[in-house]
């Protein structure tokens, strides 16, 4: 049978937890022509990405995720997760502020300290 959107999710989480990289990237361009809006789907290509050190094209999944909507921050943590990878330190440090601006602004003061703890670890690094 034909698999829905969340099956493909688990199916491309599969092939990435067990190093088989290349299959989940083919997997996931399979799963985005049928779902081309699913911010779930272009979080997942992005995190294969990763996993294979493409941090730049990481980056370029992770924002359009974000440009259809996440319902948390999962594609900033993962931005900012690239840009530590790059070395570009201001670029995280600004993304784990906003993290924390949005979690204060939704009533998460929990998760808004995690962020700004995470902001504190780089801040030395910022040139």
């Amino acid at each position: 049978g034909t698999l829905d959107e969340r099956e493909w999710c688990l199916l491309i989480e599969a092939y990435n937890l067990t190093k088989q990289y290349e299959k989940a990237f083919s997997v996931c361009t399979d799963a985005l022509q049928k779902y081309p809006d699913s911010w779930e789907l272009y979080l997942l290509r992005g995190l294969v990405c990763f996993s294979m050190e493409k941090y730049e094209r990481a980056i370029e999944y992770f924002e359009k995720a974000g440009e259809l909507g996440t319902p948390f921050c999962d594609e900033k943590y993962a931005l900012a997760r690239c840009y530590r990878k790059l070395e570009k330190f201001k670029e995280a440090y600004q993304i784990y502020l906003e993290i924390a601006d949005m979690h204060r602004k939704n009533g998460y003061d929990v998760e808004a300290e995690q962020a700004l703890g995470y902001a504190k670890e780089i801040e030395d690094k910022i040139k």
